[in-house]
């Protein structure tokens, strides 16, 4: 039960800047290919970025790249498509969504059930489908929700203090007396942390930190028995923050999963959070854990240690590559610093879920025809 949690990141805050402007700063590698002229595809490119897969299960695991994978099924796809003679990928397999700027969760459950895929599956190339989690299958951040939940537990190891006081201290700086630090225990310290970025006073990736080396010298048995726990019990169970709009069928993110599923896609999860509770996340859609790559946290001895591996700097768009090895048909997140990538990389449709206005008005800058989609009953 053990992994050996490649750490990229002991300081996230030095590659905060460059993640708040991956968007900005990412390659245009895109271009349209006959015959099909209105459809832009993915350029083909390699890595010699090797991943961790390990999902805390197996020491041993070896670092996997899929990139040449890509590259043929990127080709593949792109030749089975062109022989369909089709005017749009989403035209190849008979998507046809309605002509709007956004189009509701049911509207587009309706266009999925009538897609047809069996001529790539046919030619060998896997049909998948991409998801972020947070905020795109389930409303909010899983990792932080997590946190307060351990706090409110009081279920924070003491002996992980001395690691918390000093990235609070670090982060908190004047926000924070040494005298009221000196009187907060470990759990005390995540819930004052949670409580200064409600005054505005820690940014999210400050809490984050925080967090992080909270886990230290937890065990992992305790952090799935507590994840558990707040996903199924309690007044407010986690679980209930799975977009589903109303009490009906056809129109949740477990419909749209169920769905896609229905009609032949492979779906997957490619997520920022940490892997054990991306996993515990994902089977509430019935998604495999080997459908899902998220941060492996690394563990020694049957305990965490704080220290979790950066997928921000990674980018999505890598770890479809490296770990999936297939271009997407359909791509689907709600950030433009962390998803945009992602979606950049779907052979047919890139979805935006709950998107900000922000997130809309970067897509339009950049003439891309990422598509918002919105849970309304």
């Amino acid at each position: 039960m053990e992994s050996s949690g490649v750490n990229l990141f002991p300081d996230l805050a030095a590659i905060w800047p460059r993640i708040a402007c991956l968007g900005e700063k990412a390659e245009e590698a895109e271009k349209t290919d006959k015959p099909l002229p209105p459809l832009k595809w993915p350029e083909p490119q390699t890595s010699d970025l090797n991943l961790n897969r390990s999902h805390c299960k197996d020491a041993s695991s070896l670092m996997l790249t899929r990139s040449s994978d890509y590259v043929v099924n990127l080709n593949m796809a792109r030749r089975t498509l062109g022989k369909l003679r089709s005017p749009s990928a989403a035209a190849a397999i008979n998507l046809k969504l309605p002509a709007n700027d956004e189009i509701t969760s049911r509207q587009l459950i309706s266009a999925l059930e009538e897609i047809d895929v069996s001529a790539l599956k046919d030619s060998g190339v896997p049909a998948i489908a991409v998801f972020d989690f947070d905020n795109t299958l389930m409303r909010g951040d899983i990792f932080l929700s997590f946190s307060a939940y351990v706090a409110k537990e009081r279920g924070y190891p003491p002996t992980s203090r001395a690691a918390v006081a000093r990235e609070l201290a670090k982060r908190a700086g004047d926000n924070l007396s040494k005298v009221e630090l000196r009187r907060l225990d470990t759990n005390s310290m995540v819930e004052r942390a949670f409580a200064l970025k409600e005054m505005g006073k820690l940014k999210t990736s400050d809490v984050h930190f925080v967090c992080c080396a909270a886990l230290r010298d937890l065990p992992v048995s305790r952090a799935h028995k507590l994840a558990q726990q707040m996903f199924e019990l309690g007044a407010k169970p986690y679980k209930n923050n799975a977009f589903d709009p109303s009490d009906g069928p056809g129109d949740s993110a477990r419909d749209i999963i169920t769905t896609l599923r229905n009609r032949g896609v492979e779906v997957y999860v490619l997520s920022a959070g940490l892997t054990f509770l991306v996993e515990l996340g994902s089977a509430f859609f019935g998604i495999d854990p080997e459908h899902v790559f998220a941060a492996d946290a690394e563990v020694r001895n049957g305990v965490f240690t704080g220290t979790v591996p950066d997928v921000f700097g990674i980018g999505k768009d890598t770890m479809v590559r490296n770990l999936i090895g297939c271009p997407p048909l359909f791509a689907f997140g709600d950030s433009p610093v962390t998803d945009i990538l992602m979606m950049q990389q779907s052979l047919v449709r890139g979805f935006m879920i709950e998107p900000s206005a922000e997130f809309v008005a970067h897509v339009k800058e950049r003439g891309e025809n990422h598509l918002p989609v919105y849970f309304a009953a």
